[in-house]
């Protein structure tokens, strides 16, 4: 075992990990969507690029306690929302996704309300891109105010 060796190993994974990582890359270009499939089981077991990997660990602990907080805070009555619910999973999964999908505007009081009502109707993926979509509609052409944060 030499330098030479582990510099060859080095280069090696550098390059495979680009190779990963421009897979990934071109499945949610064209994908956009984590939907169970063949492909996506073989891009799972070649393994997943840092980058995605911390997503939820690019959440200030802040944002995440305060998600925390207000969703059990939300609609508490609710059968989909009571204490130890799917729901509540659901609606926390969905307002980090926002969180990190729009690190402009992160997470907001009383976005929980709307990703709530919109969980009810709809399953967690089309609730996320509901959000998305209400946010980045052109309304009126006047950028709309969510918390202090223009968007």
């Amino acid at each position: 075992y030499t330098q030479e060796n582990n510099d060859d190993n080095k280069r090696n994974l550098e390059k495979y990990k680009k190779k990963i990582e421009r897979r990934w890359q071109l499945y949610f270009t064209f994908k956009r969507d984590i939907k169970k499939s063949y492909y996506l089981k073989s891009l799972i077991r070649k393994g997943i690029p840092d980058k995605l990997r911390c997503l939820n660990s690019e959440l200030e602990s802040k944002v995440l306690s305060q998600i925390d907080l207000d969703i059990i805070r939300t609609f508490p009555h609710n059968k989909n929302y009571r204490l130890n619910s799917p729901g509540l999973v659901q609606l926390k999964n969905v307002l980090r996704a926002f969180a990190v999908y729009k690190p402009k505007i992160n997470y907001c009081q009383s976005m929980n309300f709307i990703a709530a009502i919109t969980l009810i109707f709809l399953k967690e993926e089309l609730a996320f891109w509901s959000i998305v979509q209400l946010i980045d509609s052109d309304y009126s052409h006047e950028k709309i105010n969510i918390s202090g944060k223009d968007i």
